[in-house]
């Protein structure tokens, strides 16, 4: 039977069963089946998926997001890719149709893999890499060994019972706590998303930035409540905004895992974004968090990760795609903000 080159829709939401659940090693019961896959997939207007059936079977997919981008001072929607999964008789034709049908859509793509055979496709079809993002860890608590053994192992620590963890519950180390950049610098919890400000960066700061929304917070805010806690942060000085953070803080087996999902500032030097990263730590420390991840590609977010403890582990590639687009690739801001890579690992 002929391929059907489609987009994902209420009607042909479960034929991605059978190529995401095994790509994630999970089974779920049927009833948190169908909430993750209508949260994930359908839950928001600006996601969309691209699929290849083999009648109702998906053989191929990637899932992508179009959302406000700053690029060179403006307003600007691109579409950003994640789970790009094919089966491997759909390779390479199926898998690069679906590519090939999020670059017909008329925005500037961006995506980012770890994975040699994609990087490959990707060369093929002239995108263009960007800046490295590097991949950073903050260690908290003893437990955070038992991530670091299974990542050895090629392990996740999703079925670690928590009577084994427990006794690894102390802590081994913590944010490096960093001054404010100056007086009248305060925190806040961003409770709706009526209370998220507009924050924008300099114009000459990056070529192109990730903008969250409130479209973005009221996702978060609808994902399956295994997914853990999404947490936003406002900071201020003297009353006005100046940034924002996205962070995770999810249960992985008997350990406490945290992300930092995003950061958002009007204010780009190294020392306002250590403040930041200092702060938005502490807070995901504080509830409970074993060790914190982060993904970005901007060297001074990396440096301020860096002042506030963060070890520094491998580089992903983030690579661009535009038919008329040009941007510095050297300046882009990548972070993992409704990104796949965000939502990992995923609820047992």
């Amino acid at each position: 039977m002929a391929l059907v080159f489609t987009e994902l829709t209420s009607e042909n939401l479960h034929s991605v069963e059978g190529i995401l659940l095994p790509y994630i090693e999970r089974e779920w019961p049927r009833p948190f089946i169908d909430e993750f896959l209508e949260w994930r997939f359908l839950g928001t207007n600006c996601m969309e998926t691209a699929l290849a059936l083999d009648g109702d079977r998906c053989v191929a997919m990637v899932n992508s997001c179009k959302k406000p981008h700053w690029v060179a001072g403006e307003k600007t929607d691109i579409r950003e890719t994640d789970l790009w999964l094919s089966l491997p008789e759909s390779r390479p034709f199926g898998s690069v149709r679906v590519m090939q049908m999020m670059m017909k859509k008329g925005q500037p793509v961006c995506t980012v893999t770890e994975q040699d055979y994609v990087r490959s496709i990707l060369e093929r079809l002239k995108w263009q890499k960007l800046a490295p993002a590097r991949q950073m860890l903050l260690l908290l608590r003893g437990r955070a060994a038992i991530k670091a053994i299974a990542k050895k192992l090629n392990k996740t620590v999703v079925n670690v019972p928590s009577a084994l963890a427990w006794p690894l519950s102390f802590k081994i180390g913590g944010p490096k706590s960093q001054p404010a950049p100056v007086s009248g610098a305060t925190v806040e919890r961003i409770e709706t998303a009526a209370d998220i400000p507009e924050i924008l960066p300099p114009a000459s700061a990056y070529s192109i930035m990730p903008l969250a929304d409130r479209q973005h917070f009221d996702w978060y805010a609808a994902a399956p409540e295994a997914m853990g806690e999404f947490l936003w942060l406002k900071f201020a000085i003297d009353g006005e905004p100046i940034a924002i953070t996205i962070s995770r803080i999810y249960p992985e087996g008997g350990c406490v895992g945290g992300k930092l999902l995003h950061i958002q500032s009007a204010r780009t030097d190294v020392s306002s974004y250590a403040w930041i990263i200092g702060e938005t730590s502490a807070q995901i420390s504080a509830r409970g968090a074993d060790w914190i991840d982060a993904r970005f590609s901007c060297p001074i977010v990396c440096d301020a990760l860096a002042k506030v403890g963060y070890m520094t582990g491998g580089p992903d590639t983030p690579f661009w795609w535009s038919p008329d687009e040009s941007i510095d690739l050297d300046r882009a801001f990548v972070s993992t903000l409704y990104r796949g890579e965000g939502l990992e690992p995923y609820p047992v």
